[in-house]
């Protein structure tokens, strides 16, 4: 729904690079299954710890709510994932995208990095102190929470989506690699770099 109307095909092309993609795996190898899944999802609202445990934000119920409850969707995607435990945490004011990708990250089974602003940022902290207080009430009392610096949101934006500049927790991770942003005139770069390292 963040799409202005005129940009709507980008969301179809994007649709069909995935049943593409599907398709060469599935191609790939015969252990592949793919699904139709019923639902309006990004990629980018997922998290887990491949351990059974997801966090998403709540704009997957927002975003299915015409067609299902938010009971028939966790059955749903406990069912098709093998997941048994998700946490649904609120989305992010002013964010249109709503994923998790900006705030929280699994970075093995039981490490969980969650994205710190700025003192300065009140609101934003606010946010994440609510989304804190959530998670240490819901997730198993194995799992230990990180905190992550990360930048101010820039006050900008491209086709209505604010820049994601300064997040450093949607980093790229390939097996034991790290590929980490890095961005100009940053505040908080090196020490968000550091902590990363110490809980890998």
């Amino acid at each position: 729904d963040y799409y202005p109307e005129n940009e709507k095909i980008y969301g179809e092309i994007d649709n069909n690079a995935g049943y593409e993609l599907c398709a060469l795996l599935s191609s790939l190898s015969r252990y592949t299954r793919v699904e139709d899944l019923d639902l309006f999802w990004d990629g980018g609202n997922l998290t887990h710890n491949e351990d059974g445990t997801a966090i998403i934000t709540e704009k997957l119920l927002i975003d299915n709510s015409s067609k299902y409850s938010a009971d028939q969707i966790e059955i749903v995607l406990k069912s098709k994932f093998g997941l048994n435990k998700i946490i649904f945490i609120p989305v992010e004011p002013y964010d249109v995208l709503g994923h998790t990708d900006g705030i929280v990250r699994f970075i093995s089974k039981d490490k969980l990095l969650l994205a710190q602003y700025p003192e300065k940022y009140t609101s934003g902290n606010e946010y994440l102190n609510q989304v804190e207080s959530i998670l240490k009430k819901e997730l198993p009392s194995n799992i230990q929470i990180i905190n992550l610096q990360i930048e101010q949101p820039k006050d900008n934006s491209s086709s209505g989506v604010y820049s994601a500049w300064g997040n450093y927790i949607n980093f790229l991770k390939i097996n034991n690699k790290v590929f980490f942003p890095w961005y100009e005139a940053n505040n908080y770069g090196e020490a968000s770099f550091k902590t990363l390292q110490n809980a890998l």
